[in-house]
């Protein structure tokens, strides 16, 4: 197997990290942000701290930490994080971002809310491993704690 195909079979973001916000480009990052703020106001949840979990290329990290929120990002490219680490560094802005998987992370510290957009946990194709990244998610929120997500599902 050659070294490129070796590398997007293994770490398939690689290939497409230097063009994924211009693939993403539709997608309106603003009316997601939107959304979760309305769900904070309806449930009374004033959040400090935030985990971008799966952040790619820093998209909604970016914002997230500009309003002012201490926010730490993981993903499991090192490509996609490269970029989110180079846009926030632009933005002089301090946020934390590692490489971990959804169903094994950990943090240094517990988060008030943990995101996970665009269908992230779709990702994970395995029942063990997807009650695997629930339990990683649960451990690494405060008491009541927020935990906001979505998927794709067959209805």
């Amino acid at each position: 197997m050659g070294q490129i195909t070796s590398k997007v079979l293994t770490e398939p973001y690689s290939a497409i990290a230097p063009y994924y916000d211009i693939i993403m480009r539709d997608v309106d990052y603003d009316d997601w942000l939107w959304y979760i703020h309305q769900l904070f106001r309806k449930f009374g949840h004033r959040p400090r701290t935030i985990l971008d979990l799966a952040c790619g290329t820093g998209t909604c990290s970016i914002p997230l930490s500009k309003q002012g929120y201490d926010v730490f990002a993981i993903d499991n490219s090192d490509a996609m994080l490269r970029i989110a680490r180079e846009k926030a560094e632009n933005e002089h802005l301090s946020i934390q971002y590692s490489r971990q998987k959804m169903e094994s992370f950990s943090l240094p510290r517990k988060v008030d809310t943990i995101i996970c957009l665009f269908d992230s946990l779709n990702y994970i194709l395995e029942e063990r491993r997807m009650l695997k990244a629930f339990k990683c998610a649960y451990q690494a929120l405060l008491p009541c704690g927020f935990f906001v997500f979505d998927m794709n599902t067959e209805y």
